[in-house]
């Protein structure tokens, strides 16, 4: 005769302490690390926008039309 398996999952009386389960402190610290490096390089990204930005600002005011002249001025 076959045994019957209970798909049923007791677990030990108590209160359950997420600190001593490892497989949940493995995932929380690979979650938290995920998070930093992509916090990390979401912030490298943004400053090198900015600088390139920056960077690519011209120096000086461009108009394609030059200032009006009056007569009498040079």
């Amino acid at each position: 005769m076959a045994e019957q398996h209970s798909t049923i999952i007791e677990f030990p009386r108590g209160k359950y302490d997420p600190r001593k389960d490892e497989y949940f402190y493995r995932r929380f610290r690979a979650r938290l690390r995920e998070l930093v490096v992509l916090f990390g390089i979401g912030s490298v990204v943004s400053l090198a926008v900015l600088l390139l930005a920056l960077w690519l600002l011209p120096l000086e005011t461009f108009t394609p039309f030059p200032f009006p002249r009056f007569p009498g001025f040079p």
